[in-house]
């Protein structure tokens, strides 16, 4: 970042941690802007056949859109969104108070998010890993009051703990 030589290790990329934090919020801030471009998901034009009415037609959509666009590789999927005026995003579930880092697809769990909104769509493998980066986005209207969006992990990249 300040073009200085590294002489103490030769595998070092920044001269300090500042710079080492800098190069990731700039990266961070970066990825946050792809992720809010992302495409709206929308349903096959068959599917409003089976869609119940009433309240459950979005829950029962919003399955039907994670489940139906998933890599076949996929266990699990993580929604992120940017509030406010912040500049990065923040993912769900966070590792703290999931200890899985993901919402499993099989058997399905529905997204348990702090806020109404567009969230980005990132899906996970067997190992806790993304696969590839966010896809897309959906609306997600239930929320748990419980949670707030600073307790949303910083990365779509979950650390889980080993217990």
């Amino acid at each position: 970042m300040c073009n200085k030589t590294v002489r103490s290790a030769p595998q070092s990329k920044y001269c300090g941690e500042h710079h080492r934090w800098k190069s990731w919020w700039l990266r961070t801030v970066r990825r946050t802007a792809e992720a809010e471009m992302l495409p709206l998901a929308s349903l096959p034009p068959d599917a409003e056949e089976v869609l119940p009415n009433g309240p459950e037609r979005l829950l029962v959509a919003t399955q039907m859109v994670l489940i139906g666009r998933a890599p076949a590789s996929a266990c699990g999927y993580r929604l992120g969104i940017r509030p406010g005026r912040s500049l990065i995003m923040r993912w769900f579930p966070a590792v703290r108070l999931f200890p899985a880092g993901m919402f499993r697809l099989e058997p399905f769990e529905w997204p348990v998010v702090p806020a109404r909104g567009t969230y980005a769509v990132v899906y996970m493998d067997r190992h806790f890993m993304p696969i590839g980066g966010p896809r897309f986005s959906i609306a997600v209207d239930t929320i748990d009051s419980r949670l707030r969006v600073s307790d949303g992990d910083r990365t779509y990249k979950p650390r889980p703990r080993t217990e």
